[in-house]
């Protein structure tokens, strides 16, 4: 958990380009990591037992396939400066240099940020194209087969016309 916590502290301070954070981002940080774990736990419990997983070539076409995640394209790390627009380029030269091994100290903790706020939106790519399999998944599965649809229908041809008598009791 603190280490999530840690991870999303820093995608905030590179996000908004700011030193630190205050005391009211962090508790809704500390909140939005709870909430996140609880959801992925939940979910991957649930997929595990059916199979259903996100391979990486799902992820790269998430990333820098041709229609890339809103999760990517938000990112004003990977826009191109004039245009302010996301620029595809940009995310992978920004890729390509985390393949990259820094020679210095201080290139190396400039690295491990960076690749540690690439590994929170891959991670969070990753849970989100798992949640939307799974949710196309149940929706599918919440479809009437021919039989129930051929019972409802039939069900609906057949109407009855009633007339009835109360005798109150009192």
């Amino acid at each position: 958990y603190q280490t999530l916590v840690e991870q999303l502290t820093e995608v905030y301070k590179i996000e908004y380009n700011i030193p630190s954070i205050d005391e009211n981002t962090t508790a809704q940080i500390r909140q939005n990591v709870w909430e996140s774990l609880l959801k992925n736990n939940l979910l991957s419990s649930e997929t595990e037992k059916i199979g259903l997983a996100v391979s990486s070539k799902e992820v790269e076409d998430q990333t820098i396939g041709n229609n890339p995640n809103q999760l990517v394209q938000g990112r004003h790390i990977f826009a191109n400066p004039k245009t302010g627009m996301f620029d595809k380029n940009r995310l992978i030269g920004f890729l390509s240099e985390l393949n990259k091994k820094p020679s210095n100290p201080q290139e190396q903790e400039q690295f491990e940020k960076y690749k540690n706020y690439w590994m929170y939106f891959e991670n969070l790519i990753k849970s989100s194209k798992l949640e939307e399999k799974y949710t196309v998944l149940l929706s599918k599965a919440l479809n009437a087969n021919s039989i129930e649809a051929k019972l409802a229908f039939e069900s609906q041809k057949n109407t009855v016309d009633l007339l009835y008598v109360v005798k109150p009791y009192s």
